[in-house]
């Protein structure tokens, strides 16, 4: 889910799933390391392989709450969607 605001947070947490009185908030990193130049993080080298990827899972799946999902490099394509596969939930 896309938080823009402290209201769209706690709506996120109380849809959190609830199993045997414990409460879970799902969050999904899509982030990772490759050694890049002078072993900075090439974070775009993880997020353009990554993304893709998540976009094609997002596209073949149902609408609903699937967590917080947490980007680096996010495009607005990709944010469309995610936020698109979240505001359909029934």
């Amino acid at each position: 889910m896309i938080c823009s605001s402290r209201s769209d947070n706690r709506s996120a947490k109380s849809r959190a799933r609830t199993i045997s009185g414990a409460v879970f908030l799902h969050l999904s990193l899509t982030s990772g390391h490759t050694p890049g130049p002078f072993n900075i993080s090439a974070i775009t080298t993880v997020s353009d392989a990554i993304h893709p990827k998540l976009a094609a899972q997002l596209v073949g799946t149902p609408p609903g709450h699937y967590g917080c999902i947490l980007l680096d490099f996010a495009d607005p394509k990709l944010c469309q969607l995610i936020y698109h596969k979240h505001a359909m939930e029934k």
